[in-house]
């Protein structure tokens, strides 16, 4: 018997075909699947499930859900700062159940996710068959595979000229112009390309009908040539992409995570180019929609972290729904995985699909919008949970903006090294699927200062803390910078285990 679902590790949402008897046996490979989605299913079975609500005394201990739910109570009673930080691979329906209880008590919404306040006009994927031109931010190739198909057949059956603006030489610059500034400078290469595209007149004349661009233009007539060695990438190498993006007469900009959207859609708007949104997780723009921002770093109460990495946020109290065991939360709550439950997620084009289960979850596995019901119960009777997603409707931003771009991140004798990040699992719960080092790369001249070879677990230290990773030694990183994926600092120093 084969049983149709979607993958939520991305944005993509994959169609997902399993192989099911009395239990699921496997993929059944009907469409191209990325190593994480192929392996999704797996979550159902692992032996890191977590069955049972647990409590960290010391060490975590078993405990009821009457008495998890009467911790949790007393908690929130008590507390005068109170957060959820909630995943984009929550259903729609849990996003909607987290939002409406967290207005009830009177707490914050955060996402780890960036906000997606872009204009121009948004594309849909089939927009990479139609366009005569991709202009890719950050790395689209490695962190969606799937994507990547589509786009080299772009590239290589229909001729689609690929530009690649990443401060890391990683995969789709492999296939790309690349154009490599310093790190946290995207946004100066982005305008002094605006600048480029008005000083030669390459843009598209209607733009000129569009709110904001004679202050547009007036602005970027003061931005002074020195402004270049910002993000160290020289006029001379903005021509060619500057006058390619003016001939396109179908150019498509991908977004992903990692980039700031500062001037995006102004460069879009000036050359009449469509933006194909990739924000990581599927339901981003439906916690958007809910009122959740950046997680602003001030540390709260009481935090409840729905499907997250628990070191996102600092709390005094942190409650993790969860699929498996995890051991950064004092208090943990089994929740079902994606197979388990009737849900609704969104792609990046705001199309919503409603998938069934196809397995049934473990006894003590509760659903999220049931658990903020009997919370709610315990602490304010009356209160109860709205049903459905919340919208996905998003501004559309249309218009110039104009804002000052932040130029590279300032190192010192404490944090010598820039550092470039972005996230490579959307979902947290993909990294126990598949274990894997967690590495950082580094310049061999850098390497070689310092003594660290290949393989040599390293140290990286920020302000926010520290972590240990594997050494890649790598010449497509520029010296004096450390690419550490899901990273949160933009300096750091490194130093040998």
């Amino acid at each position: 018997m084969e049983a149709k679902t979607v993958c939520t590790h991305c944005c993509l949402l994959c169609d997902l075909y399993l192989e099911k008897g009395r239990e699921i046996e496997g993929v059944s490979f009907r469409n191209p699947l990325c190593p994480k989605g192929i392996l999704a299913w797996r979550i159902t079975y692992h032996k890191r499930r977590l069955l049972y609500p647990m409590r960290r005394k010391g060490r975590y201990e078993r405990i009821s859900w009457e008495r998890a739910l009467a911790i949790l109570s007393r908690k929130l009673k008590a507390a005068r700062s109170k957060a959820a930080l909630v995943s984009g691979t929550c259903s729609g329906e849990e996003i909607s159940a987290v939002s409406s209880f967290m207005r009830a008590v009177r707490g914050k919404l955060y996402t780890s996710f960036p906000a997606l306040g872009l204009g121009g006009e948004r594309a849909g994927l089939e927009e990479i068959e139609r366009c005569d031109l991709i202009f890719a931010l950050g790395e689209p190739f490695e962190q969606f595979p799937v994507l990547a198909g589509r786009v080299l057949r772009a590239k290589y059956e229909r001729g689609v000229p690929l530009f690649n603006l990443s401060c890391r030489a990683g995969p789709t610059s492999w296939f790309s112009q690349l154009i490599q500034p310093k790190p946290g400078t995207e946004s100066w290469v982005l305008l002094h390309l605006a600048k480029i595209l008005i000083e030669r007149g390459l843009y598209k004349k209607e733009c000129e009908r569009e709110e904001g661009f004679r202050k547009l233009k007036e602005f970027l007539a003061g931005v002074k040539e020195e402004t270049f060695e910002l993000s160290g990438v020289a006029r001379s190498a903005l021509e060619v992409p500057a006058t390619a993006l003016s001939r396109s007469a179908r150019a498509l900009i991908l977004w992903t995570p990692g980039v700031s959207p500062e001037w995006v859609s102004n460069l879009a708007l000036l050359v009449g180019a469509k933006i194909l949104v990739l924000p990581g997780a599927p339901n981003a723009t439906l916690l958007q929609a809910a009122g959740a921002g950046p997680f602003e770093g001030e540390k709260v109460d009481v935090a409840l972290i729905f499907r997250e990495d628990p070191r996102k946020i600092d709390a005094s109290f942190k409650v993790l729904f969860t699929t498996f065991e995890e051991s950064g939360a004092d208090l943990l709550l089994p929740v079902p995985a994606f197979t388990e439950m009737s849900a609704t997620y969104t792609d990046m084009e705001g199309r919503s699909t409603t998938v069934p289960p196809i397995s049934d979850p473990p006894p003590k596995v509760r659903e999220i919008p049931d658990i903020l019901q009997r919370l709610s119960e315990k602490i304010r009777p009356g209160i109860s949970q709205t049903k459905g997603g919340p919208s996905s409707e998003t501004s559309s931003g249309k218009g110039f903006k104009i804002t000052q771009p932040q130029g590279p991140p300032k190192t010192d004798e404490r944090f010598p090294f820039a550092v470039v990040t972005q996230p490579t699992y959307f979902n947290p719960e993909w990294k126990i699927l598949r274990p894997t080092p967690e590495f950082l790369e580094l310049h061999p001249a850098d390497a070689g200062k310092m003594g660290i070879k290949e393989g040599d677990r390293v140290v990286v230290k920020s302000a926010e803390g520290e972590v240990e990773r594997v050494a890649k030694v790598r010449p497509s990183i520029p010296e004096g910078v450390l690419y550490v994926p899901d990273f949160k600092a933009l300096v750091a120093s490194l130093g040998v285990r």
